[in-house]
């Protein structure tokens, strides 16, 4: 979280989080965020003059959210690393908008995509990294250049996916989104664990 952020900032930030993730963003607006808070509009623009402000201060609040996470990753076992995955889906399922309206995202504050694309060449070195953390620990299986690359190449379309994959079925509520994400990685990670991690993989439910 961005810290020393004004009472009423914060206010405005959630109630808008809270709308976007439920009605979409296109169908947001900060009139509709003032009615919702019971505050004016006038108050609102105090804060943020702009919808697009709204967006990217919570587009950088995920992200920044993100980035801490993934410098504490240290040597784990396989149900460390298990649950350190499904912490960071509870953390993107929160701002789910960001995920599910991506592109109206990137049309509302351009300058986002450009940051985005930038952005994935940090999340492949974490992933790399925390998947030779993983080899050192017993969990993984050593894979070439090449096949680590795409690893965390594959690992990161999941994360960019598994929610907007899991509303085009209809499958909308949180634990059934989980659900449905989570049988699929499972299925996915096995093929790179050694077989005591595999074993112990299979006894792991969220």
């Amino acid at each position: 979280m961005f810290t020393k952020v004004h009472p009423t900032k914060r206010k405005i930030l959630d109630k808008a989080l809270e709308l976007f993730n439920a009605n979409g963003l296109a169908n947001v607006t900060l009139r509709q965020i003032a009615l919702e808070l019971g505050i004016s509009q006038g108050n609102l623009n105090y804060h943020f003059r702009k919808k697009e402000e709204l967006i990217e201060f919570l587009y950088f609040e995920l992200f920044q959210q993100g980035e801490e996470n993934e410098k504490q990753i240290r040597p784990f076992g396989i149900q460390e690393f298990f649950r350190h995955y499904v912490s960071g889906m509870e953390q993107l399922y929160a701002y789910r908008f960001i995920i599910t309206d991506m592109e109206q995202v990137f049309r509302e504050v351009p300058s986002l995509r450009a940051h985005f694309i930038s952005l994935s060449k940090f999340r492949d070195e974490a992933y790399k990294k925390a998947y030779l953390l993983g080899v050192q620990s017993g969990v993984f299986v050593a894979l070439k250049p090449k096949e680590l690359n795409a690893w965390a190449e594959t690992i990161r379309l999941m994360g960019d996916n598994w929610i907007t994959h899991a509303h085009r079925y209809g499958i909308t509520e949180k634990a059934a989104v989980f659900e449905n994400h989570l049988g699929y990685f499972k299925r996915w990670i096995r093929h790179y664990c050694t077989e005591a991690a595999g074993k112990e993989l299979k006894g792991i439910v969220k």
